[in-house]
């Protein structure tokens, strides 16, 4: 198998990361406005290259995979707002700043994560479709709940996975839950923290965030654990990319060339 790099937009503490590398790709950059995060994520990846803003200092190397959660502040239904203003909203607009990064790096396959409301008529996902379709990428899309991996949480968040347009027919990336095993499960011993039930609807254990360096400061993890993507959803769609590539006649994590080159397929 050729090399598998990722790399994250609006990374947090790094959901998307864990997944990254538990699934065997390699995290070579993030970006993270947040300072405290950054600290977190050096400490956690040292060798993956820092950016600090995806408005004015995005990344601009090529990966296998792109990730981004963009704020879904706009979007929520935690946003009680009755006119949210979905993309359009300052908070979630990033979304089209995290799209140029798309445009100008070329990802062979891009993560967008965000919450389910976003389905939701003049939320945005017909805009995201339609860009990523004027970039040149087919899309297809999940929602997920970490209760489908074992965890007593009912927070259902939408996951897009998008590819390269080719004249060659693709089989179906995505697949359901369970369908990779699940790496991980929780056990009723284990610790947790409350978090308001209107932002998770329950509890999250802090092993299915981190598996290694506690960050010291609580209420830091609490903000963190808020806007994070729960690792083992996010490991299925990164297996889920692995397993079309390994089953696949399709060199799509061809690095040294453009994964547009139809000829490569």
């Amino acid at each position: 198998m050729n090399e598998l790099t990722h790399i994250s937009l609006c990374t947090g503490i790094g959901g998307f990361d864990e997944a990254a590398e538990a699934t065997g790709f390699t995290n070579i950059a993030n970006c993270e406005i947040d300072a405290n995060c950054r600290a977190y994520l050096k400490k956690r990846y040292p060798n993956a290259k820092q950016y600090t803003d995806v408005v004015t200092d995005p990344p601009t190397e090529h990966a296998s995979v792109l990730s981004f959660g963009f704020p879904c502040q706009d979007i929520s239904i935690a946003n009680k707002s009755k006119k949210k203003k979905g993309l359009e909203g300052g908070k979630s607009s990033i979304y089209y700043n995290c799209m140029d990064v798309v445009r100008a790096t070329r990802p062979t396959n891009v993560i967008i994560e965000n919450s389910t409301e976003l389905l939701k008529p003049g939320m945005g996902m017909e805009t995201i479709l339609c860009d990523l379709s004027a970039a040149g990428y087919d899309a297809e899309w999940i929602c997920l709940s970490g209760s489908q991996f074992g965890y007593p949480q009912k927070r259902t968040r939408l996951f897009i996975v998008a590819y390269p347009m080719c004249s060659g027919s693709w089989d179906t990336i995505l697949r359901p839950p369970g369908s990779f095993g699940i790496s991980r499960t929780w056990a009723p011993t284990e610790a947790f923290i409350s978090l308001s039930t209107s932002r998770a609807n329950g509890f999250r254990n802090v092993t299915a965030i981190s598996r290694g360096d506690v960050v010291p400061f609580y209420n830091f993890w609490i903000h963190g654990f808020g806007n994070a993507v729960m690792p083992v959803m996010a490991e299925h769609i990164f297996n889920c990319i692995k397993f079309h590539h390994k089953n696949s006649q399709h060199a799509i994590f061809k690095t040294s060339q453009s994964p547009f080159n139809c000829k490569e397929l």
